[in-house]
């Protein structure tokens, strides 16, 4: 019996605090109860449970119930009161239940302290171990009219605002899906925080094919300052609630996750959630005067896109490597949809008539940040037609500086960029890309062969 792996497992589970009153709950050997040192258990059938039974009393230090074939979001409820005040309970269930699990007992004021993989030599499928207990607070979905909660919580948590249009640009409206959303609230609906994402697609080159893999942008990652001290790391409401978006939003759902992050988030990102850095942010900046042009290209604003944008993007995404999807549908929602003012400029390089190059820019006060670019290599050089027609618009006059997010990335990019005067500096906020890898376990080294600019992130 002690060479029993699900014991081993509920042993490190139940650490140095063991059960001395246990409440068993069908599927299990007296063995195995005794050998959590638990000095009194009793046995209980749940469906059987009756609120008037003196087992009801909240007295047993922990409830360790193996969760049947089928099992109901009653009987999980009817667990709930059985421990004593944080009286822990353990569930073992079938491993491809474990993540409707995770969402019902979130949903229900279940924290989830701890989750634990179990391979038995004699199940085709393994087991997870959940460790439990009841609480106050609900992690949830979204549910259609949390957004006035969402953009009242978002002021004290960032200091600034949030428009409705803006939160149904990104959130609701958003061509590859929305409403990936988690919540936790009080039992009485009081927004405590809130993490959520948008749905991107990351192409990669191979073979002269383009290959698609779905990915989530993470965004908003907030708590109410007034709840910033219920709980720590995983059974943070933080913790929680990325806990509950990764089972509802991205288990054979999504390749990675990635967000860029300032050092706060960063450390928690590391130590709680799974996360990778990947790397700092290659922030650049060049003065404000426009440079020489090559005049070997047509530049126009453009205020919509077309087949064309589709055309230059299959044509340039091989010599990237690897690269967000930037198609039409992705530049009119990101760029021309976007409901922020000041708005984005989106300019268009043409020679002989087709496109070839394409950048966005954005006045922030004094500075132009030069959010994002296409191209080919063939026709690098026109970056400095597109530059310096931005810096000619009568919106961007007078601006002392050009910011960028170049990384090294292609090499034939990166020696034009330099060309242009765009040298790294450090980025004022300490932001780094991260990502939490789930089907794609090598995310991070991909990311780190990727390109990317501004206009991938949140923060353009």
């Amino acid at each position: 019996m002690r060479d029993d792996p699900l014991l081993s497992t509920l042993q490190k589970a139940a650490g140095r605090r063991l059960p001395r009153r246990l409440l068993v709950i069908g599927g299990f050997s007296q063995d195995l109860a005794e050998g959590l040192g638990a000095e009194a258990t009793s046995r209980l059938h749940l469906a059987a449970f009756d609120a008037d039974s003196p087992l009801h009393a909240g007295s047993w230090d922990a409830v360790l119930w193996r969760l049947p074939a089928h099992w109901s979001q009653l009987e999980l409820e009817r667990l709930r009161d059985l421990p004593a005040p944080r009286g822990r309970i353990f569930l073992v269930v079938q491993s491809r239940e474990r993540r409707r699990l995770v969402l019902e007992l979130s949903g229900l004021g279940f924290a989830i302290l701890e989750a634990h993989s179990v391979g038995l030599p004699t199940a085709t499928d393994g087991v997870s171990v959940l460790v439990a207990r009841g609480d106050e607070y609900l992690v949830r979905s979204y549910r259609e009219g949390d957004e006035t909660s969402i953009l009242d919580l978002f002021a004290p948590a960032f200091h600034t605002s949030r428009s409705l249009d803006h939160w149904r640009w990104k959130f609701l409206d958003n061509p590859y899906g929305g409403r990936r959303i988690t919540l936790a609230t009080t039992g009485d609906g009081r927004l405590a925080a809130h993490y959520a994402g948008y749905p991107a697609l990351f192409t990669e080159a191979h073979d002269g094919h383009l290959v698609d893999i779905p990915v989530l942008q993470i965004g908003d990652t907030m708590t109410d300052p007034a709840f910033r001290a219920h709980g720590r790391g995983p059974t943070s409401l933080l913790g929680r609630s990325v806990r509950h978006f990764y089972a509802a939003y991205c288990e054979n759902a999504v390749g990675f996750n990635y967000g860029v992050n300032t050092g706060n988030i960063q450390r928690f990102s590391l130590r709680f959630v799974g996360a990778e850095r990947v790397e700092e942010i290659p922030f650049r900046r060049r003065d404000g005067s426009p440079p020489a042009t090559t005049g070997h290209y047509a530049v126009a604003r453009r205020h919509s896109v077309d087949g064309a944008f589709d055309r230059l993007f299959r044509r340039a995404a091989p010599a990237y490597g690897a690269l967000l999807r930037r198609d039409q549908i992705a530049l009119r929602w990101r760029y021309l949809d976007c409901p922020d003012r000041p708005g984005f400029v989106l300019l268009a390089a043409r020679r002989w008539r087709r496109l070839v190059a394409w950048a966005v820019f954005r006045r922030v006060g004094d500075e132009l940040r030069w959010v994002d670019a296409l191209t080919t290599p063939r026709h690098a050089g026109a970056a400095a037609d597109l530059l310096a027609a931005a810096l000619h618009l009568p919106e961007h006059a007078g601006v002392e500086e050009v910011t960028a997010w170049f990384p090294d990335r292609p090499a034939w990019w990166h020696r034009q960029v330099e060309a242009l005067g765009l040298v790294r500096a450090p980025e004022p906020d300490d932001l780094a890309l991260m990502t939490v890898p789930h089907q794609r376990p090598d995310a991070a080294d991909r990311l780190r062969h990727a390109y990317y600019t501004r206009g991938d992130s949140d923060l353009a």
